[in-house]
Order: structure tokens, then sequence, then C-alpha cells
């Protein structure tokens, strides 16, 4: 949300939505698609919108159910990024064309693949076979977002930090720290709706860079113009370390 500026996202495969409440409680706007009817039943999302946790979020079309073997979907709006864990190794080649129809409503999308067997891999390769066939659809392998947000995983992995669920484990994003790859979709990203992307603030007042303009009033003035701050649309959702507990607390009750 900081660096790439996400605002709005759609979680293909979400299962029961424990990533994509995550976003939501954070004040992303969401939506989540999932083909089992069963993970459908037991998402999170319905209860978290009537608990009221993001008011700002529209609370219509939320959840779609949809199984992307039997035909595509896409969302009505565009938005700024997809999130995909754990779907593509699941779905047979002849369907890619469905969900891909769903990623080109995206500007961005960060999306996961299995390197080894598992139940139904019926679409195991490395990185270059995904970032090819990603690449015949039109996207843009963006080779920095890819690093960036796998070394983050790391990061996170080297941390320790505890498990919600279980004490004695600690977070190990697997799939982001070692397949995660991200695409940058430049038919979505060039529209005006989403010029807020890459949202690092720009400017450099007295040798410190990437600070948003004019925030200090009595330092920038001789070095940036009147009308150089950024307005809302530009800024970045903040990280909510408060939201993070109470989503923690929330898996804790509920799985």
């Amino acid at each position: 949300m900081e660096y790439v500026g996400v605002k709005s996202l759609l979680d293909v495969g979400c299962g029961r939505g424990i990533s994509t409440s995550w976003f939501y409680m954070q004040g992303v706007q969401v939506q989540c698609v999932e083909g089992s009817h069963d993970a459908i039943g037991k998402n999170f999302l319905p209860s978290l919108v009537e608990e009221g946790k993001n008011g700002d979020i529209a609370k219509e079309n939320v959840i779609v159910e949809h199984d992307f073997t039997l035909g595509p979907w896409w969302s009505e709006n565009t938005i700024d990024a997809i999130w995909c864990v754990e779907l593509l190794e699941h779905v047979s080649r002849m369907y890619i064309p469905n969900y891909m129809t769903a990623f080109k409503k995206a500007a961005v999308v960060f999306v996961t693949h299995s390197t080894f067997g598992g139940w139904h891999h019926v679409e195991v390769h490395d990185d270059e076979w995904w970032i090819n066939k990603f690449q015949m659809y039109g996207f843009v392998y963006s080779h920095e977002l890819t690093n960036r947000i796998r070394s983050v995983g790391k990061e996170e992995s080297n941390a320790k930090i505890p498990f919600p669920l279980d004490n004695d484990k600690t977070y190990r994003p697997i799939r982001v720290t070692e397949t995660m790859l991200v695409f940058i979709n430049p038919q979505v990203a060039a529209r005006p709706e989403h010029a807020h992307l890459l949202s690092e603030p720009g400017c450099s007042e007295y040798g410190s860079t990437n600070v948003q303009c004019g925030e200090n009033k009595e330092r920038s003035t001789r070095l940036v113009t009147e009308g150089s701050a950024l307005t809302a649309q530009y800024r970045h959702l903040e990280y909510k370390e408060d939201q993070h507990k109470k989503w923690e607390e929330y898996l804790k009750k509920n799985v």
C-alpha cells in the first residue's frame, strides 16, 4: 500500500478471505472471487462487513462465487491490483484465458505459482515460464517490484514474528518469498483513476529526500512552490498496526 499505492484490490482465488480481510481492515477497497462454494460459505468478509470494520468500503458484491473452469469473469471496474496466491498451479492451461480476463482489469498483478507437486498441481513451472505466459497477454514483468515484495517477505520471515494461531510457529510467507511475481498492465495503469500508483513522496528538502512537499512549511517555502503538495487522491493508505492486531485477534476467534 505504501510504495505501490494500492487502494483497490481483487483477491482471485480468495478462499475464506483471510488475505482479503487483512486488506479490507487496512482500508483497501476489496473484492473476493472464489470457485469453492464451501469456502464462500465460511468466508470472513460478510461478518466483518456487518460489524462495520471498515465503514468506507462499499458493501455490495464484496464476494463473488465463480469457477474459472466454467468460463471467464471480470470485475465491473478497473482496479489497482490483483492479489492471487496459490491458484495458478491448480488451473489447467485451457482455462488460463478465463482468469486472465479478471487480471486484465488490474493495473498491477501480484501472483504466486508452485515449483513442486501437490494436490491437483497441474501447472508447475519456473518463473520464466510464467513470465513468458503473462507477457503473451500483454503484461509487463517488473523485476524491481518482484524483488521488492520478495525481500519484504524474507525480512518478515527473518523477524520471527509469532503466528497468531500457534505461538510456537512464526510467519513464513514461502509463496511470497520464493515464487511471487509482479506484473504491470500498462493499459490499465495509464488510466487517470490509477495515476496515484507508485506513491512514494517525491520532494527533496534540505537533505531529506522522498518527503511530502510542503509538510514542513517553515523550511520548505524557499524550495517548493505553492501548489506542489500532493492532494489526497495521490497520497497512499498508511499501514495501520492496530488494524493488523485486530485482524490477528479475529483469526484466533474464527479459525
